[in-house]
């Protein structure tokens, strides 16, 4: 008699691990200050993203399985890179400390009752705009320097030095004229630090020095990107989809703006009794009221 040969469990975890990874979506409520308010961390904002998941969503966000695990892996390493990096006493940050309560507010204050305090980013929250900034870092000099972690792989990681992406490249100097505004601190430059989630003790790091011309120039961005988020809120009719569409983001994982703006519109005007999406928030305030 023959002896059907049998699959092996290891065959059978990675056949439920593709189907997770293409099949599933975890969805939950979103943060309605995320969406109405215009975060550093989207620039460039993209309209086309947010009308057809708001259309297609409402308030609940979507995440696949691959998303989670870039997401997952990014917050560990900011975890790890900020609660080590403030105790060289480098680090500008609100602090607090762990044992009496005491708040150390934009100091460099690492340690209190001779035990590391605890570090928060500095809050940017500036006229609609919000964001947390990773790290501001004071060099030898005395001079201040925005700096982001991000991952990325081994492969990639050599061309980042160079050319670290334009949405990277928009949100850090965004950061710089912002904490200028809100704080008074006008930062010497910006850095990306990158470091390969398979290497990571070997960071590569974009650098890029502010002057005059170029804080400019990252106010006419913040003015354009919050004139675009404030449209994108008050859109109601397909006419104002059609416009808002023109605009794209260009992310390397934004599927919407590698679709037509014809596609785009088919998938939202069954929905427009939705829109504004600005009537949600006024529902969202009174009900927290």
């Amino acid at each position: 008699m023959k002896i059907k040969p049998q699959r092996s469990g290891s065959a059978e975890l990675l056949i439920a691990f593709k189907q997770a990874l293409d099949e599933s979506l975890f969805v939950s409520k979103g943060d309605p200050a995320r969406l109405f308010n215009l975060r550093c961390s989207q620039m460039p904002y993209c309209p086309r993203s947010v009308i057809v998941n708001y259309a297609i969503r409402g308030m609940f966000q979507a995440m696949d399985m691959r998303m989670a695990y870039y997401v997952a892996v990014g917050h560990a390493v900011h975890d790890v890179m900020q609660r080590y990096l403030a105790l060289t006493g480098t680090l500008l940050a609100d602090y607090t400390c762990r044992e009496c309560g005491k708040k150390w507010p934009m100091s460099h204050k690492y340690e209190c009752c001779d035990l590391p305090t605890k570090y928060d980013e500095i809050e940017i929250r500036f006229k609609g705009i919000v964001g947390h900034i990773d790290a501001v870092f004071k060099d030898r000099q005395g001079r201040y320097w925005i700096v982001d972690f991000k991952t990325c792989s081994i492969s990639g990681a050599s061309t980042k030095k160079t050319n670290p992406g334009q949405n990277y490249m928009r949100q850090v100097k965004a950061y710089a004229y912002l904490l200028w505004k809100q704080y008074g601190i006008k930062v010497h430059g910006v850095m990306l630090m990158f470091l390969p989630r398979d290497n990571p003790w070997e960071p590569t790091i974009w650098e890029y020095v502010l002057n005059d011309e170029r804080y400019e120039g990252a106010k006419a961005e913040l003015i354009r990107q919050r004139r675009i988020h404030k449209d994108t809120m008050n859109a109601k009719s397909l006419a104002d989809f059609r416009t808002l569409f023109k605009e794209k983001c260009n992310g390397p994982y934004c599927d919407m703006c590698k679709r037509e703006a014809k596609d785009l519109i088919e998938m939202v005007k069954s929905k427009i009794k939705k829109f504004p999406i600005i009537d949600q928030q006024v529902e969202v305030e009174v009900s927290n009221a």
